[in-house]
């Protein structure tokens, strides 16, 4: 119980410190394999989460995550400003955003009735 709070922080403080450097990643090398790169590193704090045996693994994993959405939200936005023109930029950003949002919703929701009401 004591290491609950770090379940969540530990994404959100991976995600926040990495925003800045993420961004200049984009900027020296190609979008399109930046954007997997982090894709492949969150889908590793995934797994990492998924096979944690402890609670020290389980934040281990929630910050590789968190490291992996830093790069995610930066692509997302760097791409849509490179292909969208600028009137419809608002519009898919507030998807992006809002989708995401929902995610950190509904994923405990889900979580918690996977782990309450299955085997």
């Amino acid at each position: 119980m004591p290491d609950v709070g770090w379940y969540g922080a530990a994404y959100q403080l991976a995600s926040a410190a990495l925003q800045p450097l993420t961004g200049k990643v984009y900027v020296n090398f190609k979008n399109k394999w930046v954007f997997l790169t982090f894709f492949g590193l969150f889908e590793l704090g995934s797994l990492l989460c998924g096979v944690a045996n402890s609670s020290k693994m389980l934040i281990v994993g929630r910050a590789v995550q968190g490291m992996g959405t830093a790069g995610l939200q930066n692509g997302a936005f760097t791409i849509i400003a490179a292909s969208v023109p600028l009137v419809k930029r608002p519009v898919l950003i507030g998807i992006c955003q809002g989708v995401a949002q929902l995610g950190g919703v509904i994923g405990p929701l889900v979580g918690g009735a996977l782990t309450q009401y299955t085997t």
